[in-house]
Formats: structure tokens, sequence, C-alpha cells
């Protein structure tokens, strides 16, 4: 007899549950312990950001001096005037392209911080080698300073601007292994995941 002629209510069946699976030996040599990201690579990102706001800050400032140096001259009227326009253009265009040496700079340094920089090595030794221009830049204007204090100064931020990529491109390099573990096992996590998701999409067709 049915469990009708009880007045017993017929029990709905239970949905099916995905397969679970246990762990085992595979898992641990497939993937191993999980990589931290490395701090180090963390470091020298937020010094090629800080380097690249930098950059933008002087590209703004020396805009700003230069179209204000043009509109003088082209105030005074006759030759001043063309000469006026085209200091402007000039200063227009290499403001332009060290904002555009500061953006490359800061795009780097956000992929370093988010880890999604495919490698630390390019990073590192341009950064290097950006570190050696400015040593070098600051040694030439110290030589030309001739007690000027412009040419101090400048040599001066070029040292600390030179320090910071110097610092920034050694970290790199430095934890380029370590990045590299980090990234094969979060590649890993996520082939991972996604044959878990199609298991068990699979399971519910």
């Amino acid at each position: 007899m049915s469990d009708d002629a009880y007045g017993v209510e017929p029990t709905p069946p239970s949905r099916p549950r995905p397969p679970q699976r246990e762990p085992d030996e595979r898992d641990y040599a497939d993937y191993g312990p999980e990589s931290p990201f490395p701090h180090s690579v963390m470091i020298a990102g937020v010094l090629w950001i800080l380097y690249g706001c930098l950059v933008l800050a002087s590209a703004a400032v020396s805009l700003v001096l230069i179209l204000a140096l043009a509109g003088a001259a082209g105030r005074a009227g006759g030759a001043g005037q063309d000469l006026g326009a085209a200091f402007a253009a000039g200063g227009f265009c290499g403001a332009v392209v060290i904002a555009l040496f500061g953006i490359a700079f800061l795009f780097v340094g956000i992929q370093s911080v988010r880890g999604t920089a495919r490698d630390t090595l390019g990073n590192g030794i341009g950064s290097v080698i950006f570190s050696v221009l400015q040593f070098g830049w600051a040694a030439l204007a110290v030589s030309m300073s001739a007690g000027q204090i412009g040419n101090i100064v400048q040599a001066g931020v070029a040292v600390v601007t030179g320090a910071l990529l110097l610092t920034a491109g050694v970290l790199a390099l430095v934890a380029r292994g370590a990045y590299r573990d980090w990234k094969r096992a979060q590649w890993t996590q996520r082939q991972r995941e996604a044959a878990e998701r199609r298991e068990r999409r699979r399971f519910y067709r």
C-alpha cells in the first residue's frame, strides 16, 4: 500500500550532491604549499609608484613654468611673440615626454603591487639602468655647478631618485625567484578551481 493510504505524505527525493573527493598524495605533490607574495616585490612596486608620481609632478611644474615664460615673451610682442610660441610648443612636447615616462613607472609599479606583472627581470634591470643614468646626471650637474645653487639642488634630487630606482631594481631582481614561484602557485590554483567548476557543471547537467 502507498503512503497516502496511511495519511503520510510522500518524502520528496533529495537532491544529489556533487561528489566529494578526499585529498590524496597527488594534491600535495602537484600543488604543494601556497607560496606567499614576496614583500620585496611589493616594496619595489611602491617605490616605482612613488617615482612615477614625482616625475608627473615634475612634468606639471615644468609645464606651468614654461607656459608662464612663453606668456611673458608673447606679451612683449614682436619677435618675442614668435619666440614665446616656439618656446611653449617645445616645452609642451618635453613635458608630455616626461609625463609619459612617469606614467610608465606608475604602470610598472601598480602591476608589481597587484601581482599582475609577468616577471620582475625586465623591470628590475630597467630600474637599475635608469638609476645609473640618474647618478650620471648628478655627477654632470655637480661638475657644471660652479657654485650655482640650482645645479647643486638638481644633483641632489638626481641622487635621491637614483637611489630610489636602484633600491627598487635590486629588490625586484633579488625576489624574482620567489615572485615566479608565487605566480606559478597562483596559476595552478586557478587551474584547479576551474577543473572543480567544470566537474560540478557536468554533474548537474
